[in-house]
């Protein structure tokens, strides 16, 4: 039997609590709740074995607001979904549909073994005990690509920086986002340069703000300078070669439509969204019309429609390159409701990291920037790192003064 003191969700961070049993289970509930299990890679270690253990789980996300909120919106989209999808007349039961009804589950089993394994292990030594081995797992997985730090390490590492060094003041912090920086640089890692720069920048400018309207404008304006600062770096070359000839190619088609030609899937992704906003048919697949919309919005920025990638990933793959997108087009109108769900709690927790400085204010401002580029430009393999955001943007929304020490 499951003692009450297990199922408490308290969830304080940095408890001393002495090593226990307890303990020693969430080490291992911690260390596998982000790694992916063969063959059914949408679930980890630890979500499978929590969907097991459900009388565990219940209470877990019973007692704790976030989780709650979090479950209920879950539950809603995989219920709605599945509902609209079977009056719709849509061909339920297809492999790629029922695996995207399967993710929301998935990701709110991991939160919850993260969030169990922080109420026994402090929020620190939780997400640092969780990195390494999806990180194994992820070079192992995608060396065939090339390019390690790019495509393997570079969130896995820089997340995990960060959380490990979320208490230490900004002027021992900066050495270690100097090199951060300095990596992602020699190996062409753009976004992560340049959301650590917003980051650094708005947290150092809404220090200056007394009020919450005062530390809003300068968290605006901060971040607006930082993304201007960044693109003109990246311009001169001042973040290497690579990240400079990108940028040179991209911004022939006007600065503005930067975006557009570094993701052009995002011009076909809208065009698609606003062509059939209330769909409610599940999809396996992207339609002859729908593929057209796509391979327009390639042409339109000179990229070529009928590339491999094209082919392969957008279209036989049904891979929108868009996580909200391909939420949309899997999930239909629900699951375009999580993705906007999605952006209203990451966009939360930003702007409560500017308004409640902690020490949680530079990983909150990240991983919140973070998670709103992948709603709009990232694919959704990238759902992997997820369970860390959104364990960190509910802790810094729901925890309020058990957040750790404030500055005053």
């Amino acid at each position: 039997m499951v003692s009450d003191r297990i199922l408490a969700t308290s969830l304080k961070i940095g408890s001393s609590a002495p090593v226990t049993l307890d303990r020693y289970v969430a080490l291992g509930v911690g260390a596998t709740a982000l790694l992916p299990l063969p063959g059914i890679s949408v679930f980890t270690g630890s979500a499978l074995a929590f969907l097991i253990m459900f009388p565990v789980l219940a209470p877990i996300v019973r007692q704790t607001p976030g989780l709650k909120v979090f479950a209920i919106l879950g539950m809603l989209v995989i219920i709605g979904a599945s509902l609209a999808n079977f009056v719709a007349g849509g061909s339920a039961g297809t492999v790629p549909s029922w695996d995207w009804l399967a993710r929301p589950v998935s990701l709110l089993l991991s939160v919850a073994a993260l969030a169990w394994s922080t109420q026994h292990l402090g929020l620190r030594n939780s997400i640092l005990i969780a990195i390494p081995a999806p990180l194994v797992f992820d070079w192992i997985a995608r060396s065939s690509q090339g390019n390690d730090w790019k495509y393997s390490l570079s969130l896995w590492v820089t997340v995990g920086a960060l959380v490990a060094i979320h208490k230490w003041s900004f002027a021992w912090r900066l050495p270690v986002l100097t090199v951060l920086i300095i990596v992602s640089a020699l190996n062409g890692t753009r976004g992560i340069i340049a959301m650590l720069v917003i980051a650094a920048t708005v947290e150092l400018l809404a220090r200056g703000g007394r009020t919450r309207t005062r530390k809003t404008a300068m968290a605006v304006v901060g971040s607006g300078l930082a993304a201007i600062a960044a693109f003109q770096l990246a311009i001169v070359g001042a973040l290497g070669s690579s990240i400079q000839q990108t940028m040179l190619m991209q911004t022939e088609y006007g600065p503005l439509s930067i975006l557009r030609a570094a993701r052009p899937e995002s011009g076909g992704n809208l065009s698609l969204v606003f062509q059939d906003p209330w769909r409610f048919v599940i999809s396996d697949s992207v339609t002859a019309e729908q593929a057209a919309i796509i391979r327009n919005s390639f042409s339109q920025v000179s990229r070529d429609p009928n590339s491999l990638y094209v082919s392969q990933n957008v279209l036989h793959g049904a891979e929108l390159h868009s996580i909200a997108a391909d939420l949309w087009l899997h999930l239909g109108l629900f699951g375009l409701i999580a993705g906007f769900a999605a952006v209203v709690l990451f966009v939360v927790a930003a702007f409560r990291s500017v308004w409640i400085p902690s020490n949680l204010t530079f990983v909150g401002l990240f991983v919140s920037l973070r998670a709103i580029w992948d709603l709009m430009f990232s694919p959704a393999s990238d759902l992997r790192f997820w369970p860390l955001y959104i364990l960190l943007a509910l802790y810094i929304i729901f925890e309020k003064g058990a957040l750790g020490e404030r500055s005053h």
